[in-house]
């Protein structure tokens, strides 16, 4: 099929409309089913097979991230106002509801966990230390209803 920029167009605004191909928030992103279900309805609305679409959608993704990273770099490169890239691409502002996707995830910093873990584990060995001394005593003891006798409690187990 030979794509025109109008073609190209109307695939992104129907691939902007199949929410659960592209959004990782989506309920449906993970369902194989639904997934394949907008493929074949975006291959039906353009009249080809679902093969060039994915090629056709990857192929623009790719451009994309490109056109993306090209202006990232020139803004983080110290350059001026004037040598800074912008994307003439024709698509680019067209896929720009994709440019939240592309953001990484947030990172854990792990020296802190390992940190937080430590001190739980430290104050959880000094209470049973204390508790195996008897210096600490808690009566925590909670009443559960028995199934077979409807007047007899037993106590609580953890």
């Amino acid at each position: 099929m030979e794509w025109t920029n109008d073609k190209t167009l109307q695939l992104i605004e129907l691939y902007r409309t199949k929410e659960c191909l592209w959004n990782p928030k989506s309920s449906f992103y993970k369902l194989l089913n639904k997934k394949n279900d907008a493929w074949q309805g975006i291959a039906t609305e353009m009249n080809c097979n679902t093969i060039e679409v994915k090629k056709k959608i990857n192929s623009l993704l790719a451009s994309f991230r490109r056109e993306r990273q090209k202006e990232s770099t020139t803004k983080t490169s110290g350059s001026g106002a004037g040598e800074q890239y912008y994307s003439t691409w024709f698509a680019f502002k067209s896929l720009d509801f994709l440019r939240d996707k592309f953001t990484p995830k947030s990172t854990l910093n792990t020296e802190e966990i390992q940190e937080r873990d430590a001190t739980v584990n430290i104050n959880r060995f000094d209470e049973e230390k204390k508790k195996k001394e008897g210096m600490v005593f808690k009566f925590t003891e909670k009443k559960r209803h028995c199934r077979r006798n409807n007047n007899v409690y037993r106590p609580y187990k953890r």
